[in-house]
């Protein structure tokens, strides 16, 4: 009974399947051209290159990444590096440290990028934008984004598909979405239209200039978005 179970337990381990034999990567290569290239060959180390070609491969048909990927220069940037560079033992990030430190490492490098950019905001002003759109899992999201003279910047996206929302009420959500972060950029925003270059932005309408500007500064306009926000928030 117990070799019944080992024997199960062993044929239910992944099997390690070898790779192509090496020198069968050149199909079509007459054998007599390949015999005279072996000084060659092995000046490159071209059986260890087409053994690493194999491996590589193998890890994109084994996990169904897209072909596409190879075309990243982060990826080829990787394998470069290694090559160029002596660090006998390593080996690539399992996953837990990709999902974590690496991760975070990366995250916070970002935002670290994108400071100077956010610090631009009370002094040129923002332009807020957002577009409504749909992933393959057929979720409703929506983008926002900040575009400045320093250049856009995404905010974040908003999943709006567990909520049965009609078109109607999909609008107002956004709507409360928009006006919360109008909230969080009030102080940037009244200082755009009290400064100098704000009066440029006036030639194209002089109409339209004005009203924005004596909405921002109204107080009565920002004490009814308040009211808006907090109406519409979740109570416990």
């Amino acid at each position: 009974m117990d070799n019944e179970v080992a024997l199960r337990i062993d044929k239910s381990k992944a099997k390690v399947v070898s790779l192509p034999p090496v020198g069968e990567g050149n199909i079509g290569v007459d054998p007599k051209k390949r015999k005279t290239s072996g000084a060659l060959e092995n000046a490159f180390n071209m059986q260890a290159r087409e053994t690493l070609d194999f491996e590589i491969a193998r890890m994109f048909y084994s996990a169904g990444l897209p072909f596409h990927l190879a075309r990243n220069p982060h990826f080829r940037r990787a394998f470069s590096y290694a090559a160029n560079n002596s660090i006998g033992g390593y080996q690539p990030p399992g996953y837990n440290k990709l999902r974590t430190s690496l991760l975070l490492n990366e995250r916070k490098h970002v935002l670290n990028l994108l400071e100077p950019i956010k610090h631009s905001w009370s002094q040129k002003g923002v332009t807020i934008v957002s577009d409504g759109w749909s992933d393959p899992q057929r979720r409703s999201l929506i983008n926002f984004m900040v575009v400045t003279e320093s250049g856009p910047m995404f905010l974040k996206v908003v999943d709006c598909s567990d909520e049965l929302l009609s078109v109607a009420t999909t609008r107002f959500a956004s709507t409360i979405v928009m006006l919360k972060r109008f909230k969080q950029l009030k102080q940037g925003l009244r200082e755009m239209v009290i400064s100098d270059k704000w009066s440029s932005y006036k030639e194209d309408d002089v109409g339209k200039a004005t009203f924005v500007k004596e909405t921002l500064l109204d107080d009565v306009w920002w004490d009814k978005i308040d009211y808006i926000l907090a109406f519409t928030s979740p109570h416990l």
